[in-house]
């Protein structure tokens, strides 16, 4: 799945959104939204923050 962020604005606040996230990356990828925001009214954590992210291994070499 593709790593996505979607920002919305509903009632005068900016909803963003992550999908294809595991773990508390989620946060690193809203930090610099936040930051120009501002202040964060509400935090709220979906499934995919409470799955443990995939590692990989940036070194492999493919084998034949």
């Amino acid at each position: 799945m593709a790593k996505r962020v979607t920002a919305e604005i509903k009632n005068g606040s900016i909803v963003l959104s992550v999908d294809g996230v595991k773990g508390k990356a989620c946060k690193d990828l809203t930090a610099e939204f936040e930051r120009a925001a501002g202040a964060v009214v509400e935090s709220k954590a979906t499934p995919e923050m409470s799955e443990r992210p995939l590692h990989q291994n940036n070194n492999a070499r493919p084998t034949n």
